[in-house]
């Protein structure tokens, strides 16, 4: 329940602790594994459901849970423009130019002499924004076909 809730720490630590009365309770582990990733620790999610599939392979849709864990992993090591800035995937472009200068002035080599951290993170936050605000691409949410997942695909944008 505290899962659906998007109470991940307190969904793990339930299960952690039935997964303490029974080890072998493959629910509780399933479930652990969903908010582990859920919560962004795709590293764990990853591992314990290779741990499920090993202890029980026979485990209805364990091996799809297992790929799918390994997209999401990948997927959360690409650099998230929007994160970057601090914007909602559905921001709208003065909502991105707003954040931009925000944390430009906030970063600007300028203002922040002698530091590397600063400097490098004033040049991610202009790749994000160049990404973002580049009226000549359109991005949206395609589904692919083979694996049922969605991705986010850029396409030309045509007049």
């Amino acid at each position: 329940m505290t899962e659906q809730l998007k109470e991940y720490k307190a969904a793990i630590a339930d299960c952690a602790r039935a997964l303490e009365l029974d080890p072998t309770y493959t629910k509780a582990r399933k479930t652990k594994a969903k908010a582990l990733g859920e919560s962004g620790n795709w590293d764990d999610a990853v591992r314990e459901y290779k741990a499920i599939a090993e202890s029980n392979p026979s485990e209805p849709g364990i091996q799809k849970e297992v790929r799918n864990a390994e997209l999401e992993l990948k997927k959360s090591k690409r650099k998230d423009y929007y994160k970057i800035l601090g914007v909602e995937k559905d921001a709208t472009d003065n909502d991105i130019k707003k954040a931009y200068r925000k944390l430009a002035i906030i970063h600007h080599p300028d203002k922040n002499p002698d530091d590397e951290e600063a400097a490098e993170k004033f040049k991610e936050i202009g790749e994000a924004y160049e990404t973002l605000s580049d009226s000549q691409y359109v991005q949206f949410p395609t589904p692919y076909p083979c694996s049922g997942v969605w991705l986010l695909i850029t396409q030309p944008f045509h007049q």
